[in-house]
């Protein structure tokens, strides 16, 4: 038996361009029938991941990047000043200690300008993991070893430097190493791929832009584009595994079950105050969801988005957001009572008046709910 955390989140978004495909039109997908407008759940994600640099310390965190080497000989240069000029080959060997393969930049720029070595992929590494491995490397230096003998003997420090506590959104969205499966992490959080409750009208921008310097006999516009956008209120769920993450996040001599709450309530704030950033200074699409139903259960994840398979539309009197609203607290009592299957603590969070069905659910703000989540999650864990 695991214990979940399911997050459910209704958005509307005016305008915008949050996520494009390879032709540069805004990303849709057909469910129940129609277009809706979509948002992937890797765009929403890489929003999370930013979000969380507002809400948690940096080593309870990692990067997504392919400059692990450099990141290692510059905390090297830093700690020991007098090694320098060594740092990068070191740091490059006790990466591929672990089993990370490195190769040359190819990249332009100061990267291939300055020689540096890169990881062959983008690498998902915990900045804690990032110090383990440069302190490997300042211990071989200070004790006189060769970058190749310490690539040699370092290998089982270097992979443990992977496999001690991991990073907060490690931990949530995962590693998968090809090269080095033993460092790989499963993700304890699913994110669904974001889709509009309303059926999708795209839309065309056409625009012109003057030049301000123009001669006083040229009237013709600078520049002439057309761009696509689309608006709409979307359904966003993801859940989070807290067993697992509790697993992920345990320390001896640590509060395993707490810690996993406190990771899960600063998602909380990160996935629902989060925007991916596409086409954001064109259209300030800065909007918060206007409905978040929360559930902590012991059997199942369950996303809701069976409520809108039929497109959500208005007769004028009623918001969107709030017919979705309605349907999306129908939706939840109503497999909770054909399955059975009723969450241990259910919460809502609304700027919407007059919604039914909530005598079982409890209302909260955002620090309500991340209040109760630290205090159900550790009690929830506890009974498993």
């Amino acid at each position: 038996m695991s214990v979940y955390i399911d997050f459910h989140a209704l958005q509307p978004v005016p305008p915008s361009c949050i996520n494009r495909d390879d032709t540069g039109n805004p990303k849709t997908a057909n469910f129940g029938g129609v277009q809706r407008a979509r948002v992937s759940s890797q765009a929403w994600k890489h929003a999370i991941r930013n979000e969380f640099t507002r809400e948690l310390p940096a080593l309870d965190l990692g990067v997504r990047t392919k400059r692990a080497v450099q990141l290692i000989a510059n905390i090297i240069a830093e700690r020991a000043p007098e090694f320098e000029d060594q740092a990068q080959e070191y740091a490059k060997n006790v990466l591929e200690a672990s089993g990370v393969k490195t190769e040359s930049s190819k990249r332009k720029g100061t990267e291939s300008e300055n020689g540096e070595d890169v990881t062959q992929y983008l690498l998902f590494i915990g900045n804690a993991e990032i110090d383990r491995l440069a302190d490997l490397a300042i211990a071989a230096l200070n004790n006189g070893q060769s970058a190749a003998d310490m690539k040699k003997s370092a290998k089982k420090e270097a992979q443990k430097a992977f496999l001690g506590k991991q990073a907060i959104d490690v931990a949530l969205f995962g590693r998968m190493l090809a090269d080095a499966p033993d460092l790989n992490t499963d993700a304890s959080c699913q994110v669904a791929h974001a889709i509009s409750v309303d059926e999708l009208t795209p839309e065309y921008d056409y625009f012109t832009a003057v030049d301000d310097k123009a001669a006083e006999d040229n009237a013709g516009a600078a520049m002439i584009e057309t761009n696509a956008f689309n608006s709409g209120t979307f359904y966003r769920f993801a859940t989070v595994n807290a067993t697992a993450l509790e697993q992920q996040l345990a320390l001896e001599g640590t509060d395993a079950a707490q810690s996993t709450a406190s990771a899960i309530a600063a998602f909380a704030e990160a996935f629902l105050e989060s925007m991916p950033t596409g086409k954001i200074n064109s259209y300030a699409n800065q909007t918060l969801p206007s409905t978040v139903l929360v559930t902590v259960r012991n059997t199942r994840p369950v996303n809701l988005v069976t409520a809108f398979q039929l497109p959500v539309r208005s007769d004028g009197t009623e918001s969107v957001a709030h017919i979705a609203a309605q349907k999306l607290l129908d939706e939840n009592g109503k497999f909770n009572s054909v399955y059975g299957d009723k969450p241990l603590h259910t919460y809502l969070m609304t700027i919407e008046d007059g919604l039914n069905g909530t005598d079982d659910v409890q209302t909260v703000t955002l620090q309500g709910l991340q209040d109760a989540l630290r205090t159900d999650i550790p009690q929830a864990l506890g009974q498993e």
